[in-house]
């Protein structure tokens, strides 16, 4: 597969596992836009993105692109306009022991980059070449604010294979999930996602989870 570079606006395939791809789209880095458009053999014939495909959109570190799961895709034409999110979820500092599924054969523990649960609303600033330079603390989230929750992305940046996990998950159950945001504000974990939460637990391969 051939390298790729960072350039705005270049769409990209991603592939998850079992022979499911994801289209997304690079903005300004490091941020990508990932559509809730899957393909089960990485065929993307005649194939118009609109506003109302967009999934999510999440910063990934530099490394995600030399995983080999991304392809670049120069028949289909980017989105026009789309806008990097100011507002973010950003979880509070710290670490904790989170055990999952506990006393079943399911069970499993990994460490949470939070020392409580919860997190703050923040609003980037960006400079004149669009790049983040300041976080501004809106408020506190209450662990009941749903609207809130779901309308606003974790600000952390997404690493392969997580993300690939993550959007597999939105392509399976045809709806964003996102495993992290759901133990960050105190939601019943689907046993679904023991597939994710064996991946960010380090304790497992990436072989051994179908990557």
């Amino acid at each position: 597969m051939k390298r790729i570079t960072w350039k705005k606006d270049t769409i990209i395939s991603i592939a998850l596992k079992d022979n499911t791809h994801c289209l997304a789209q690079m903005l300004q880095e490091p941020y990508i836009c990932f559509f809730n458009l899957f393909s089960k053999d990485n065929k993307w014939n005649d194939i118009t993105i609109n506003q109302s495909d967009i999934l999510f959109i999440k910063p990934i570190i530099k490394a995600f692109l030399k995983s080999g799961s991304a392809e670049k895709k120069t028949n289909i034409k980017a989105l026009e306009n789309i806008e990097v999110p100011k507002r973010w979820i950003k979880p509070f500092a710290g670490a904790m022991q989170i055990k999952l599924w506990q006393d079943t054969k399911d069970e499993i523990s990994f460490i949470h980059l939070a020392d409580k649960k919860g997190g703050i609303l923040i609003e980037k600033d960006f400079d004149i070449l669009n790049r983040p330079i300041e976080n501004t603390i809106i408020n506190s989230i209450n662990l009941e604010d749903n609207q809130t929750i779901k309308n606003h992305e974790i600000n952390s940046l997404s690493i392969y294979p997580e993300l690939n996990e993550r959007l597999y998950l939105c392509y399976i159950h045809k709806q964003n999930i996102d495993p992290v945001k759901m133990i960050t504000f105190n939601k019943e974990l689907p046993l679904f996602c023991k597939e994710y939460i064996k991946i960010i637990s380090g304790k497992f391969t990436k072989e051994e989870l179908g990557y």
